[in-house]
């Protein structure tokens, strides 16, 4: 029984050790102003309101003809109803159009950053060299390369995605901050991250058998094998981390460890992200 409680101690512990892996989509946003969103959406509410309220009234629509009042003639108007009914319905899907965006929605997280509609454009952290901002598109520019070293651009426009394009920043400079090249006086004219902004989830762990280390090239082939930085997510090779028999420092300025003891043992993975601050091997 005893070697029970420990053995279960043991996994508790090594579980709440786990690198946790969290992803924040944001669905992009109209350019039109709100206010002439909503303006026009209650004017077309209205006009379906009163014109369906006047096709089941129709009596209400019928009016002497004018010049004819004395000999009781009248004319019936009961088309204004539909009228009324089919322009309340134009406006509405006016309002609709100017209230959508064709813009791609944006997933930030662990794993970096990703476009899954279209042709499903992804960077993983370690992958990205450069971010920029485009001001006379007003767009957010980030360049890299897949995994396969094809070279990926993804551009983030600010009004449909203010969020998704302060998320960026806000997990690049804790992860990446040497490939920010974005000038002060712009960085501040841009959105800040809203804690409650974009929709959370967690997501699998990272799969690393068949990645290659990032030192040497040599392919992953059994998952105890990997030790992952918690900062970019570059995978390394635990073998060269234990013949050295010090922390391994990864390029992007985190230290990945062959073994971490304690949730406090990586001092150098960032404070203020989405993950836990452990680096640690995903089968741990």
């Amino acid at each position: 029984m005893d070697t029970t409680v420990t053995d279960s101690k043991a996994k508790s512990s090594k579980s709440s050790r786990k690198t946790r892996r969290y992803a924040c989509e944001f669905t992009a946003q109209s350019a039109a102003p709100r206010s002439l969103v909503a303006g026009v959406g209650a004017l077309g509410s209205a006009a379906m309101g009163a014109g369906a309220w006047a096709l089941a009234f129709g009596e209400s629509f019928v009016a002497p003809l004018a010049g004819h009042a004395a000999k009781g003639s009248i004319v019936r108007v009961e088309a204004i109803p539909s009228y009324i009914l089919a322009t309340g319905a134009v406006l509405t899907a006016i309002a609709v159009w100017l209230g959508t965006s064709s813009e791609p929605s944006v997933v930030v997280g662990s794993g970096g950053i990703d476009i899954p509609q279209g042709n499903a454009e992804k960077l993983a952290w370690h992958n990205i060299q450069r971010i920029t901002y485009d001001e006379s598109k007003h767009q957010l520019v980030v360049e890299g390369s897949s995994d396969s070293g094809a070279p990926v651009q993804i551009r983030i426009a600010r009004r449909a995605q203010p969020q998704a394009v302060a998320c960026v920043l806000h997990e690049a400079q804790s992860r990446i901050p040497a490939a920010i090249d974005i000038d002060d006086h712009v960085r501040a004219l841009l959105p800040s991250r809203q804690p409650n902004a974009g929709i959370m989830r967690t997501i699998e762990p990272l799969q690393v058998v068949g990645k290659r280390d990032a030192l040497t090239g040599e392919i992953i082939s059994y998952e105890p094998d990997a030790l992952v930085c918690a900062r970019c997510e570059r995978v390394y090779h635990r073998s060269r981390a234990l013949a050295s028999g010090a922390p391994l420092a990864c390029a992007c300025g985190g230290v990945v460890e062959a073994r971490s003891s304690s949730p406090d043992a990586n001092a150098s993975a960032p404070t203020d992200t989405m993950d836990a601050l452990v680096v640690e091997s995903p089968s741990a």
